[in-house]
């Protein structure tokens, strides 16, 4: 009888340990798959993070380089020796519309002086328009990607596209008064693009070393 007692111990306890053992492993498991899980989680936002940033600081640069460039467009003197198939060629190649290449065209030899003033007009405005769809490019940008994005770097991206959007109102309509202030905005938005670049840098390198 002393032997039945110890044999039914016996398959009792290799019964729970048995069960206990096979809850172990399973939370194991379930805690293995958890860390695997965010794990890649993880990997997959770095990847984006890496693939956003560039974008976006690609993005801010065009747009950037369209406002500030576009103040120091169109200079007459670019068009001395034009004759009427250089003008037309050139109108052709910044894709004004034909109804207006004719009309500039027919003025060239007639008053070459309003000629080049309604060429920088039209230039003008289609600066104007480029420059606020490549801010309204970037601005979205950051907007639909903005998970990815550090409350950082999307505060200093937000910095610098209220610089850049006083900049194109600015060029839009244009003012002798803000000559001063086109000049500043567009340092200071040259140097918060520098920063922004730095900040960038260092937090996908911080991401990097985090996978290893």
């Amino acid at each position: 009888m002393y032997d039945n007692v110890i044999a039914a111990l016996t398959l009792i306890n290799t019964v729970v340990f048995g069960v206990l053992a096979f809850r172990f492993n399973r939370k194991l498991e379930d805690q293995k798959y958890k860390i695997s899980r965010k794990y890649k989680d993880f990997e997959l936002y770095t990847v984006k993070r890496h693939e956003t940033y560039p974008e976006l600081f690609k993005l801010i640069l065009i747009t950037y380089n369209k406002a500030s460039g576009s103040f120091s467009k169109s200079n007459s003197l670019h068009f001395e020796g034009y004759n009427t198939e250089d003008i037309k060629y050139y109108l052709e190649e910044q894709k004004i519309p034909i109804g207006k290449i004719n009309e500039i065209v027919q003025m060239w030899d007639q008053s070459r002086e309003l000629a080049i003033l309604e060429i920088i007009k039209f230039e003008q405005l289609i600066s104007v328009k480029d420059a606020w769809q490549s801010f309204t490019d970037a601005a979205n940008y950051l907007y639909q990607n903005e998970l990815y994005i550090s409350d950082e770097v999307a505060d200093h991206c937000r910095q610098i596209f209220f610089k850049l959007q006083n900049l194109n109102l600015n060029l839009k309509y244009p003012n002798p008064e803000t000559v001063l202030e086109d000049s500043r905005l567009i340092v200071e938005t040259r140097n918060a693009l520098f920063e922004l670049k730095n900040i960038m840098r260092q937090e996908l390198s911080i991401a990097y070393n985090s996978e290893d």
